[in-house]
C-alpha cells in the first residue's frame, strides 16, 4: 500500500509477505529395545563376555546418570517403532526377542519455517530544491535449522530452530543547489543476526538427570548432554542430545543441540557531488563504512560431550548402561566482537565529446584496515617467534603472539590480525559510441578491489587459545573406562577458563594452526567489456559482449606444513613436516588468481502487444588456482600446497555453454486488453497470463582423485592435500551413462614420493537443465482492487538433472567399483505452488 501523507509533501509506500512453509522429513533410527533398558542383553553378540551372566544379563549397578538419561528415549507406546518393538522386558529362550537392535524406529515428522518480509519507503519534500527519502528492509525468517527426530519435543531431541533477522534501512538527502550541481548524502545501515537456541537451554537438565552437583565446573552449561553410543555387537548407534558428528548417528549426525548467535552488518556514510560543467558532467565523493561480525563461535556452550564404545563390556549400550565412559571432552566458546573499516575517494567525468560519443574516466583511491578484535580476544600465528619446543635435537621458528602482545616482527602491540592496506587504486574508463540511430558500441575497464569479509579472514584467530575446555586425562583409550558417568572426571582433569594472561605462545605446539599472513595482499578484478547493441521494430534489443575478468590475489588456502614429494614415503606423528611442531599451518596465502573470458548474447523484447521476452547466452571459460565456495571458503582441492600454478584450471563453476531466460505473455482477451471482455466472459477467459523461467548449461568439471584408502598405502607422508592420479589412457567414453560416466581405468596410481600429473577439473559431468512455469489470473472487481491467483511449478516438467560423478580412483589390488558412477541428482523434483495477491 502507498499514497502521500501530506499533500505533494510526504508520501509512502509499506509492503508485507509472509511464507509459511513445511517439509517432510523422515529417518530410520535405532533405540534401545526393553530389555536392554533393563539390562538384559541376550542374544546378542558379545553378550557371553564377564560383563554378563549366563542369561545376557548385565551384572553390577547400573548407572544411575545413564538410567535418567535413558528415560528420554522413545516410550513403549511411541508411534514409530517398527513391529514387535521394543519387544520384551526380559528376552530369553523361553521368551523370543521381538524386537531387532538396529533400524527398529522409523520417523515421519515435519519442518516447518517461515520468510516474512515488512518493506517500506517514505519520502519528504523539504522544499523544491529538497527531498529526504528514507527505506527499509526487514526480512525475519525461521527455518528448522536441523529437523525434527523422534525425541522432540523432549530436552533430549536434536531438533533446532534457527532464527534470522536480516534488516537494512537508508536515508538520504538529496540537494539540487543548482541546475548544474547536485548533491547527494546518504547513510545506511545492514544487519544479519542468526540465533541458534537448544530447546533444553535453561531447563536445569544438568541437575534433573544428577550431573550436577557432583560435576560442577566440569558441565558448565545449563544444557542437555551430548551422548553418542557407538554402533557395535548387533546395535545401531543412538545419540541423546544430537550426540557428536562422525559416529555413524541416524537422522542429523551429530548436528544439533547449538547454541549460537552470529551478528555482522555494515553502517555507511557517503557523499557524492554532481557539477555539470559543459560538456563534463563531474562526480566527486566519499565514502566510509564501518564493518563488524560479533560472533560466539559455532555452539559456545556445552555441559559435555560422553561417548560410549563397547570396549569394556563388548556392547556400546551395556558400557552406557553401567556408566563406562570410553571419551568425554567440553567445548564452550566465548563470544568476541571484530571490526574493521574502509574508506574511499573517488572522482569521474562524463564528457560528452560529440552528441554521439561519451567517454567516463575515473579513479577510486580505497584504504581499509585490518581486523582488530574487542579486548584483543584474538591470537595469530607469527613464522617468525622463537619456540622453545625441541623436536629431534632441533627447536623450530614459528608460534602464537596474542593480541595487544609486542609484536617483534612489525613492531608496537598487535592490535588487528593482518595490515592495513591504504594504497588500493582503482582506475575505471568507458566509452560509448553510437554512430546511427539504434546502434551503440561500448568498451570499459576497471580495477575493482574486494573487501576483506570476517570469515576468511579472521575465523581460526578469534578467541584462540581463549575458549574454556578440559585439561588432564579424558579417556579415548580402549579397554579403558575414562571414569564413572555418575562419579565424574577424576581429580586432575577438569574444566579451566583461560585468560591472557595464562595464555602461552606454545599453546599450539603439536597440533592445527592457522595462518594469516600480516602483510596480505587485497584481492582486486580488473574486467574488461566491450559490446555492441542494436534496437530492432517491436521494442526488440539485441546485445552482443565480450567479457574478460581477471582476479588477483585470490585466496590459495593450503596447508603449508606439507610434506615435499621427498618425504612422502615417512610414517610417524608429524613425520617429514617442513616445521614438526605443527602438525598443519594452514595458510590464508591469496596468491591465486582467475581468469574469465566469455561471448555473451542478450536478445529482449519490451513489452507490447501482452508479450515480453529476454534471452541471454553466454559461451565462455573460467579459469583459476581454486574455487572457494561458503563458509570460510578456500580452494576446492589442491595437490601441490606450494605451486598454484599445478593447480590452475577449468572453475568448478565453469560451463561451457549457457542459455537462461524468461518470458511473459499475457493473452489478449479481458478488461484493458486488445480483445476486451465484459461480465462474466470477463471473469472467466479475461485476465490470464502465463510466464516461464527457464535455464540450461553444460556440464561442469570434476576432478579425478586418487582415493583415501590408496593415498595412505602410496605416500603415507602425505597427510595434506590430495593426490591427482597418472593419466595412462583415454578417460572418455563413447555412450556416457550413469553407470559408465567415465573410464577409471584411464588412471593408475603416481608412483610413489611422486604427485600425480592429471590437471585439476579435467573431466566434464552431466548438463543441466531446468523450467518452471507460472499461469496467473486476474480477477478485477473494480479499477482500484484485484485479485491474483498464481499456480507456480518448479521444475515444471520433473526433469531428472544429476550430479557429478564419484571420481574416486587409484588401485590398492581391486579398483573402485563406484568410480565414474552416478547416485545423486542435482536439484530437487517437481514443486506445486499455489499463491494469492490482492490488490487495493
Amino acid at each position: 500500500m502507498g499514497g502521500p501523507v501530506i499533500k505533494n509533501k510526504l508520501f509512502f509506500f509499506f509492503n508485507y509477505q509472509r511464507n509459511p512453509a513445511s517439509s517432510p522429513t523422515s529417518a530410520v533410527y535405532s533405540y534401545p529395545t526393553a530389555a536392554m533398558q533393563a539390562g538384559d542383553f541376550f542374544g546378542l553378540t558379545g553378550a557371553n563376555g564377564p560383563a554378563f551372566d549366563a542369561n545376557g544379563t548385565l551384572q553390577g549397578s547400573y548407572d544411575p546418570v545413564a538410567l535418567k538419561l535413558q528415560t528420554y528415549f522413545p516410550a513403549a507406546g511411541a508411534p514409530g517403532w517398527v513391529a514387535g518393538c521394543p519387544g520384551p522386558a526380559n528376552a530369553s529362550a523361553g521368551t523370543p526377542q521381538t524386537c531387532p537392535a538396529t533400524n527398529n524406529y522409523i520417523f515421519n515428522g515435519s519442518s516447518p519455517s517461515t520468510n516474512t518480509w515488512y518493506t517500506g519507503k517514505a519520502d519528504y519534500n523539504l522544499s523544491s530544491r529538497q527531498r529526504l527519502s528514507f527505506s527499509f528492509n526487514y526480512f525475519p525468517t525461521t527455518s528448522s535449522y536441523v529437523p525434527a527426530d523422534p525425541l522432540f519435543p523432549s530436552d533430549a531431541t536434536a531438533y533446532e530452530q534457527g532464527k534470522t533477522d536480516n534488516l537494512l534501512g537508508q536515508l538520504s538527502h538529496v540537494f539540487t543547489i543548482s541546475s548544474t550541481m547536485l548533491n547527494e548524502f546518504r547513510v545506511s545501515a545492514s544487519r544479519e543476526l542468526d540465533k541458534y537456541k537448544p530447546p533444553s537451554l535453561g531447563h536445569d537438565v544438568p541437575t534433573s538427570i544428577g550431573l550436577e552437583p557432583t560435576y560442577g565446573d566440569n558441565a558448565p552449561a545449563d544444557v542437555f548432554p551430548r551422548i553418542s553410543i557407538y554402533q557395535g555387537a548387533g546395535v545401531g548407534a543412538m545419540a541423546l542430545g544430537a550426540g557428536d558428528y562422525g559416529k555413524g548417528l541416524p537422522g542429523p549426525g551429530g548436528n544439533g543441540n547449538i547454541d549460537a548467535v552470529l551478528g555482522q552488518g555494515i553502517y555507511t556514510a557517503g557523499d557524492v557531488l554532481t557539477l555539470i560543467r559543459g560538456k563534463h558532467t563531474i562526480k566527486i565523493g566519499g565514502e566510509y563504512d564501518r564493518l563488524y561480525q560479533n560472533y560466539t563461535s559455532w555452539g559456545d556452550i556445552d555441559s559435555g560431550h560422553f561417548e560410549f564404545n563397547g570396549g569394556i563390556t563388548g556392547i556400546p549400550y551395556a558400557d552406557f548402561l553401567a556408566g563406562d565412559v570410553y571419551g568425554w571432552y567440553v567445548f564452550e566458546a566465548i563470544p568476541t566482537s571484530a571490526h574493521e573499516w574502509t574508506s574511499a575517494v573517488f572522482g569521474s567525468d562524463d564528457f560528452k565529446v560529440t552528441p554521439h560519443l561519451t567517454v567516463n574516466l575515473g579513479l577510486r583511491w580505497q584504504m581499509q584496515s585490518g581486523w582488530g578484535v574487542k579486548n584483543n580476544l584474538f591470537g595469530v600465528f607469527d613464522p617468525h617467534l622463537p619456540n622453545p619446543a625441541v623436536v629431534n635435537g632441533q627447536t623450530y621458528s614459528g608460534a602464537i603472539l596474542f593480541g595487544g602482545q609486542s609484536d617483534p616482527s612489525f613492531g608496537g602491540k598487535l592490535s588487528t590480525i593482518q595490515n592495513g592496506d591504504f594504497k588500493e587504486f582503482a582506475p575505471r574508463v568507458g566509452i560509448a559510441w553510437s554512430p546511427r540511430a539504434n546502434w551503440s558500441f561500448r568498451a570499459s575497464y576497471g580495477i575493482f578491489d574486494a573487501p576483506r569479509d570476517a570469515e576468511n579472514y579472521t575465523d581460526n584467530a578469534l578467541a584462540l587459545g581463549l575458549n574454556p575446555h578440559q585439561v588432564g586425562p579424558n579417556g579415548y583409550t580402549n579397554g579403558q573406562i575414562a571414569f564413572k558417568l555418575a562419579d565424574g572426571p577424576p581429580a586432575g582433569t577438569q574444566v579451566v577458563f583461560p585468560t591472557l594472561d595464562t595464555l602461552s605462545p606454545t599453546i599450539n605446539n603439536f597440533s592445527s594452526v592457522a595462518y594469516y599472513p600480516r602483510d596480505m595482499p587485497t584481492v582486486y578484478v580488473q574486467q574488461t567489456i566491450l559490446s555492441v547493441q542494436h534496437d530492432f521494430a517491436d521494442g526488440i534489443l539485441v546485445d552482443t559482449s565480450y567479457v574478460n575478468t581477471r582476479g588477483r590475489n585470490l585466496n590459495f588456502a593450503t596447508d603449508i606444513n606439507q610434506n615435499p614429494p621427498s618425504e612422502f614415503g615417512c610414517s610417524g606423528f608429524n613425520c617429514g613436516h617442513p616445521n614438526p611442531v605443527f602438525t598443519s599451518i594452514n595458510a590464508q596465502l591469496y596468491n591465486g588468481w582467475s581468469n574469465y573470458n566469455a561471448l555473451q548474447v542478450r536478445l529482449q523484447k519490451r513489452m507490447s502487444y501482452g508479450l515480453n521476452f529476454q534471452v541471454n547466452y553466454a559461451w565462455s571459460k573460467s579459469l583459476d588456482t581454486g574455487t572457494g565456495n561458503g563458509h570460510g571458503s578456500g580452494v576446492d582441492v589442491y595437490q601441490n600446497a606450494f605451486d598454484p600454478g599445478a593447480n590452475y584450471g577449468p572453475s568448478n563453476f565453469n560451463a561451457k555453454h549457457t542459455l537462461v531466460g524468461q518470458v511473459v505473455y499475457e493473452l489478449p482477451f479481458g478488461h484493458g486488453r486488445r480483445h476486451s471482455l465484459h461480465g462474466i466472459a470477463d471473469q472467466v477467459a479475461g485476465g490470464w497470463m502465463v510466464s516461464s523461467l527457464f535455464q540450461w548449461h553444460t556440464g561442469t568439471p570434476f576432478t579425478p582423485v586418487i582415493q583415501s584408502s590408496v593415498r595412505g598405502t602410496i605416500d603415507p607422508g602425505l597427510v595434506a592435500g590430495t593426490l591427482y592420479p597418472d593419466l595412462i589412457g583415454d578417460p572418455n567414453v563413447s555412450d556416457q551413462t550413469i553407470t559408465h560416466w567415465f573410464n577409471p581405468a584411464a588412471y593408475a596410481n603416481p608412483a610413489p614420493g611422486t604427485f600425480g600429473n592429471v590437471r585439476r577439473n579435467s573431466l566434464v559431468g552431466p548438463r543441466y537443465s531446468n523450467v518452471n512455469i507460472s499461469i496467473a489470473k486476474e480477477f478485477r472487481i473494480h479499477e482500484a482492487m484485484g485479485l491474483e491467483i498464481r499456480a507456480n511449478s518448479y521444475n515444471a516438467f520433473n526433469h531428472i538433472n544429476f550430479s557429478n560423478p564419484d571420481a574416486n580412483v587409484g588401485d590398492s589390488g581391486a579398483a573402485d567399483s563406484a568410480a565414474g558412477t552416478i547416485s545423486s541428482i542435482n536439484g530437487s523434483q517437481r514443486i506445486i505452488e499455489l499463491g494469492a495477491h490482492f490488490r487495493f
